[in-house]
């Protein structure tokens, strides 16, 4: 993608292009639009999120959230309900169906882990992970 003075750019763009050609794969068969499966899977490890939570969690715009949880409240996967503390808050959690979903993204998800485990080793998986984890910290530093 990126000339070859770009090693690292180019490579991680590459393994983000590679990484969700996996996923969308297998995501597919499951007709979600692109970003419910983060979406779904954030609210699986914490149900009932504002969405204020919910744009703060996944650093999207509000409108990206309004019109995910519309959608997929519409396809039976969400519930909107107010907040028992602030009637003005909306609370967002999800159906019995969309913990099913949210259960067979997070197997996706899960693959796509096994799969790079497969072919890197420990130490390799865990300097990757230590590099990446330490460059965005400093990239994120400089943005603040």
């Amino acid at each position: 993608m990126y000339p070859k003075e770009f090693p690292i750019g180019s490579a991680l763009l590459d393994l983000i292009h590679e990484h969700q050609r996996f996923v969308d794969n297998r995501l597919r068969a499951l007709k979600l639009y692109p970003g419910q499966d983060t979406l779904l899977l954030v609210l699986r490890d914490a149900d009932l999120q504002s969405q204020a939570q919910l744009v703060k969690r996944l650093d999207v715009e509000h409108s990206t959230i309004t019109k995910s949880v519309h959608r997929m409240q519409k396809t039976g996967l969400l519930i909107v309900s107010p907040s028992e503390e602030d009637q003005r808050k909306r609370l967002v959690s999800l159906t019995p169906q969309g913990r099913k979903i949210a259960d067979q993204v997070h197997v996706i998800y899960q693959e796509a882990e096994q799969f790079a485990g497969k072919h890197l080793t420990q130490q390799e998986l865990t300097n990757m992970t230590q590099g990446m984890n330490r460059l965005a910290h400093f990239f994120k530093e400089t943005q603040s």
